[in-house]
């Protein structure tokens, strides 16, 4: 059993899951492909954050949706305990904030990953996420792989 809940972005948990979420990918990439962001930096009405939870509380994931230009977002920091991996919880939080876009009027989700990260390149292609070139506020890099998809059914 697992739940997903809303957490403020200063959280002690998420932080701490983020902190492992760096030390994975922070030493797979040189400095200038590294698109981490600081979520706790963000404007509190520009981001949602959310945690996963195991059946005993603990926290196991997280993911964000850092809200863009009115009617897009961007998803970041999705990342789930390496043990509790392969039981489609990372299906469960890119549902959970695509949700959260459209309550939100967003059209349009985005994101950026790194193109050792197969699996979540594998996750957003089975989500229906598309590749694309890349939005603001990244530029064309050589080590990130860029993904949109179409909330809105008209624009698919």
């Amino acid at each position: 059993m697992f739940t997903i809940s809303e957490v403020k972005k200063d959280s002690l948990e998420l932080k701490a899951l983020i902190s492992e979420l760096d030390a994975f990918q922070l030493p797979r990439y040189p400095l200038e492909s590294a698109h981490c962001i600081d979520l706790s930096a963000q404007d509190d009405d520009a981001i949602c954050c959310l945690l996963v939870r195991n059946s005993d509380g603990a926290a196991i994931g997280c993911g964000a949706l850092l809200f863009q230009d009115g009617n897009a977002a961007e998803i970041k920091r999705v990342f789930i305990k390496p043990s509790c991996r392969g039981v489609k919880l990372g299906y469960k939080i890119i549902s959970h904030l695509e949700k959260v876009a459209i309550v939100n009027g967003c059209k349009i989700v985005r994101l950026e990953t790194g193109i050792y990260q197969q699996s979540a390149i594998n996750l957003y292609q089975n989500c229906g996420y598309q590749f694309c070139d890349p939005f603001f506020p990244y530029t064309q890099d050589p080590l990130s792989v860029y993904m949109y998809k179409c909330l809105d059914k008209s624009h698919r």
